[in-house]
């Protein structure tokens, strides 16, 4: 992803540690910036929320979880 709140140099190292395996890397809600978060961490949360029945939209569980494992 782009990050136009960082300088090039910032957004360059972002975008290394994104290219590893071992890490998400994401925008934060309420506009807090990036952040980072363990790859299996980040993969567990999201299918905990996709099996939550009051989750509102499930159609892209599938999609979130092939990207995922995919990296």
């Amino acid at each position: 992803p782009t990050f136009p709140n960082l300088s090039r140099r910032q957004a360059d190292a972002v975008n290394r540690l994104e290219a590893g395996p071992d890490l998400v890397i994401l925008d934060a809600d309420k506009n807090l910036g990036p952040v980072a978060i363990d790859r299996d961490d980040y993969t567990d949360r999201v299918s905990k929320e996709m099996a939550d029945t009051h989750v509102i939209d499930t159609r892209c569980a599938d999609d979130i979880l092939f990207t995922l494992s995919s990296h």
